[in-house]
């Protein structure tokens, strides 16, 4: 019986080539990868930093794990981590019970085969924990834990109640005449056992993970914002730092693992168990791949490109390091999928399509309340879908994909404009105004996140392009030596490529926004990694030959331990694995200012607080403090500006300041020619000459390894007098 249109194809793949051919085709294969490998390797993570390097630990293993041991430098424990994990695993099937009872209610869980309700429930029900978690931050309950005692009460009883038939669907509803997946015949070279290789990666990533963020993004507003609501028990507009009036929808999961930490310290474990709650998106991510491709191709197709998305460095590098691009990936991925499904249950007349349409529109919303320029990557395209495919329905297919929409992100957006006055803050200012957004800093805001341009000024020249072209082919600092030459293997594939079109589709579509509409940071196209996955999987499926297999079989292995080797060192985040995390939490190599941050949280006296200018990473502060981001008024210059020796005293003491540290090294990163800019006040001469010497409103301190060209911290003299 052929397959449904759209459904999977035929176990060895189409296109499938004599023996002397494939061979022909496979020693060609080879021979351009291995000159492309050689390329991808020369080229460098950083400045002297070889890609080929993390290679080394082949060879000498031994310095790997003790690496991992944090060479001895600090106590080992690995029972520190049980608490977090027992929470995040809490957490996930929370979601899960949430999840499956959304997609109860539209009707959709009969078509979705077992893996593929698991993953799309636990996706929904994060989104839906996360919007709960807004939800009570806006009305100043974070740290009341009864709301955490209901929520979770309410979703343990609907998980027992469904739990009786949760397992009872069969994984095939093509016995009811639907075209869902087919579990088709399983290729001789496929068996469980190749799944143990995702083990490793997967262990990899849920341990760093786990580890204190050393992230800037993620030490200034990624964490550094959940832990300030929780702090203050609600979610509330915050003057001082932009980036955290934007949609959090990730980074609210942290404030929820706070508010089921004990002591005082509850912010701390939170958010180390929000930074592996993200990263679970990596695994949830890949088991979408899979079941794509064995839905809609084959097994095969399915577990190579999972696989390849498992050990791809960059979303392995978003994913330790607590940044929410993956979770936009997976987002992306299951809005895609549903969209695909619905269109076959549309075109085969299926009753349920409603309901997978809201499920793609679900999703969308959900990576647009985790980043603004999901609303491009996602939602865009699928309305356009709607409208091109809606048919006769075509209004209603648009009305009910935006509705879906509007639930999973809309309250980010009406948070925005209560609070904030613009419901797209801080974008659109010249539209909808919003509070503290003057036009100067709006300048200041789109001159940093405009499409650059070259040297001579363009923004959209060829060789702009070109250089897109080599980066998203393969010169990407975090790319996988394997995804780009097996996914050009699609032109090998005779029968069967017109099904790929709407990945490839989708593919061009992510990648194209970026280019055209963002200002082509190299992380922002990472959401497009699992469709580019899904293309590879299916490409390398293009000959069933013994010849082909084993090849792919060797090159496979030999790309994922090289990937581990990557993904395992400190070139990715840190990986001192078994370290103990307590003796981690002060360690100098975990903050942009660690000696000055270190000094404030011993000399800071409880109801005081710091006064930080130019650094605004400062989850790691223990002590209450005042900062801004670039993009902000300078809390320093509030203070300072315009006022006589007593008027700074007194403003001072009203704001409780007992040191101030200047980040100049910041301050002189942020001045430079192209970079975001920051308020001319702030300078030396100022410090010293006036505050220090003729004010004597700041006094030094000396900070041991803090070095006075980087960085200094004052003492107020007002609040020792």
């Amino acid at each position: 019986m052929s397959p449904a249109p759209g459904g999977p194809e035929a176990p060895g793949g189409p296109g499938r080539q004599g023996a002397a051919a494939s061979g022909l085709l496979t020693t060609v294969f080879l021979f351009l990868l291995a000159g492309y490998v050689i390329l991808f390797y020369r080229a460098e993570f950083a400045a002297g930093v070889p890609r080929y390097q993390p290679l080394a630990y082949a060879l000498v293993p031994d310095e790997l794990v003790r690496q991992w041991c944090g060479g001895g430098d600090h106590p080992l424990s690995i029972v520190d981590r049980l608490p977090l994990i027992g929470v995040a695993i809490a957490i996930w099937v929370s979601a899960f019970s949430f999840g499956w009872l959304v997609l109860k209610v539209l009707r959709v869980e009969r078509v979705l085969h077992r893996l593929e309700l698991v993953v799309f429930a636990v996706g929904l029900g994060l989104s839906g924990l996360s919007l709960t978690t807004l939800a009570v931050g806006l009305v100043g309950g974070l740290r009341r834990p009864t709301w955490l005692f209901a929520v979770g009460g309410v979703l343990v009883a609907a998980l027992i109640w469904n739990g009786r038939t949760l397992f009872k669907f069969r994984t095939d509803a093509g016995s009811r005449g639907e075209d869902a997946c087919r579990e088709g015949e399983r290729p001789a070279w496929w068996r469980p056992r190749w799944c143990w290789l995702a083990v490793p990666l997967v262990a990899a990533v849920a341990l760093g993970s786990t580890m204190p963020p050393i992230d800037f993004d993620v030490l200034e507003y990624h964490l550094q914002v959940p832990k300030e609501w929780y702090q203050q028990g609600r979610v509330t507009f915050l003057p001082h730092n932009v980036y955290g009036n934007m949609p959090l929808g990730a980074e609210c999961l942290s404030m929820m693992a706070m508010a089921c930490m004990p002591g005082e310290l509850d912010w701390w474990w939170g958010a180390l168990t929000g930074k592996l709650i993200i990263a679970g998106f990596l695994p949830a991510t890949a088991l979408l791949v899979f079941s794509a491709g064995r839905r809609f191709f084959t097994d095969r197709a399915g577990a190579v490109g999972s696989l390849l998305y498992l050990s791809t460095p960059w979303v392995a590098s978003v994913s330790v390091n607590g940044l929410n691009d993956g979770a936009v990936a997976f987002y992306l991925m299951a809005a895609a999928y549903a969209a695909k499904l619905w269109l076959d249950r549309r075109e085969a007349g299926g009753a349920d399509a409603w309901g997978l349409l809201a499920t793609a529109g679900l999703c969308a919303g959900s990576a647009v309340a985790c980043k603004y320029s999901a609303v491009l990557f996602v939602v865009l395209p699928l309305v356009l879908l709607a409208l091109w495919k809606g048919g006769r329905r075509r209004a209603g297919a648009v009305c009910c994909l935006l509705l879906a929409v509007s639930v999973s992100c809309g309250p980010w957006f009406g948070k925005n404009w209560v609070l904030a006055g613009n419901p797209t803050y801080p974008l659109l200012v010249g539209v909808f105004g919003g509070e503290t957004r003057t036009a100067e800093r709006d300048v200041q805001w789109r001159r940093a996140h405009q499409v650059p341009r070259d040297p001579q000024g363009a923004r959209y020249s060829p060789r702009q392009l070109w250089e897109a072209f080599l980066q998203v082919s393969g010169r990407s600092r975090w790319h996988h030596p394997l995804l780009v030459p097996l996914a050009g293997l699609i032109v090998l594939r005779g029968r069967g490529t017109g099904s790929l079109a709407y990945w490839l589709g989708g593919l061009a579509w992510v990648l194209a926004t970026w280019w055209l509409f963002t200002h082509r940071i190299d992380r922002f196209w990472v959401p497009a990694l699992p469709l580019l996955a899904v293309i590879a999987g299916v490409a390398a499926t293009w000959s069933s030959s013994i010849v082909w297999r084993r090849a792919l079989g060797a090159v496979l292995v030999a790309g994922l331990l090289a990937n581990f080797l990557l993904v395992s060192s400190a070139l990715v985040g840190d990986n001192r694995y078994f370290v103990q995390l307590a003796s981690l939490r002060d360690d100098p190599a975990l903050s942009y200012g660690s000696p000055a941050h270190r000094y404030l949280n011993q000399h800071v006296s409880p109801g005081r607080c710091a006064l930080l200018v130019g650094d605004a990473a400062v989850f790691d502060l223990r002590v209450p403090v005042l900062y801004n981001t670039c993009f902000d008024a300078c809390v320093f210059e509030d203070v300072f500006r315009d006022r006589s020796r007593t008027g700074r005293i007194a403003r001072l003491r009203e704001l409780a300041v007992s040191h101030v540290y200047v980040n100049w090294a910041e301050l002189d990163r942020y001045r430079r020619p192209g970079n975001y800019g920051y308020s001319d006040y702030i300078t030396r001469q100022l410090v010293h000459e006036e505050l220090v010497r003729a004010e004597r409103v700041l006094r030094p301190v000396h900070v041991p390894e803090l070095d006075v060209r980087r960085g200094e911290v004052f003492e107020v003299v007002a609040a020792t007098e």
